[in-house]
């Protein structure tokens, strides 16, 4: 079985759709905190990713998900995308080159509104994907409506 670490990790809906319990959570919401809480008993919650001193705490995983806030590119938004203080791809690029110096995750799922797509004229999406290319990772993107799962 896999191991799952989770980042954004909201109410823990991405970790159960892709298959498990996480091994730890990273959500400084308190009532998400409360959500995961309740939905993984005794899964440690790691808080505040961003913060590299929490990163020595996030014990290796085979999978990371991440639920990036949507805020910065989301059509209900100001969609400020990459200048708005909310866009925490930066962080996570940081986060995952650790990450990878340790030698962890062969598998990375993130998620996002489909705005992210063509906000700042594509420039978001583009910035994490060439984040990620300069990290080695190869995948593929695509969206997904809720109604579809």
């Amino acid at each position: 079985m896999n191991t799952i670490g989770s980042l954004c990790s909201g109410i823990g809906g991405l970790e159960l759709a892709v298959g498990g319990t996480p091994l730890w959570v990273a959500e400084n919401n308190d009532a998400a905190g409360a959500v995961l809480a309740a939905r993984f008993p005794g899964v440690p919650n790691r808080g505040d990713w961003t913060d590299p001193d929490v990163w020595p705490n996030l014990d290796p995983v085979d999978i990371i998900v991440a639920g990036l806030p949507c805020q910065p590119v989301s059509n209900a938004g100001n969609q400020k995308g990459t200048d708005d203080d909310r866009w925490l791809y930066d962080d996570l690029h940081r986060l995952l080159g650790h990450m990878a110096d340790r030698g962890n995750f062969p598998m990375l799922f993130l998620e996002n509104v489909s705005a992210i797509r063509t906000v700042d004229g594509g420039a978001a999406l583009r910035r994490t994907i060439r984040g990620l290319a300069s990290l080695g990772w190869v995948g593929r993107y695509g969206c997904v409506r809720a109604s579809d799962v």
